[in-house]
């Protein structure tokens, strides 16, 4: 999605920010994330390569956003190289 990224603030404090629907997005999967989990929505699991694996969960109800959230878990992720498979994230 779309985000609008830049120096924000004022001449005496400007800080780098992003803003935008897939920034919040990412916010809110991340605080429902536990320790070492990576949750996705379906626009990032798409985008995965066929070598990931992700393990559908509960739609989520998350501040900010009317309809539910489509949420998977990372299970694996592993790289391929011309030979094939050269490693994995299990």
């Amino acid at each position: 999605g779309e985000v609008l990224a830049g120096c924000m603030g004022s001449e005496d404090r400007l800080n780098y920010t992003v803003l935008g629907e897939r920034v919040n997005l990412a916010s809110r999967l991340c605080d429902v994330a536990g320790r070492m989990d990576i949750i996705l929505d379906d626009a990032t699991r798409d985008a995965l390569p066929n070598t990931a694996q992700a393990e559908r969960m509960a739609e989520l109800r998350l501040k900010g956003f009317k309809d539910p959230i489509k949420a998977y878990r990372l299970v694996s992720l592993r790289q391929h190289t011309a030979s094939g498979a050269i490693g994995s994230s299990d």
